[in-house]
């Protein structure tokens, strides 16, 4: 049973954790000049 526990992290917990690693920093930075973006408008 533990190898059955072993196998569902690995096929269904580790890829999504893997591509939000993956993704996470570009996330950071779009949502930085976004809420720059938003802050700014009224300025221009």
């Amino acid at each position: 049973m533990n190898s059955l526990d072993y196998a569902l992290l690995l096929g269904v917990v580790l890829p999504p954790a893997a591509f939000i690693v993956w993704i996470g920093p570009r996330i950071i930075v779009l949502v930085y000049e976004m809420t720059g973006v938003l802050v700014g408008w009224p300025l221009m």
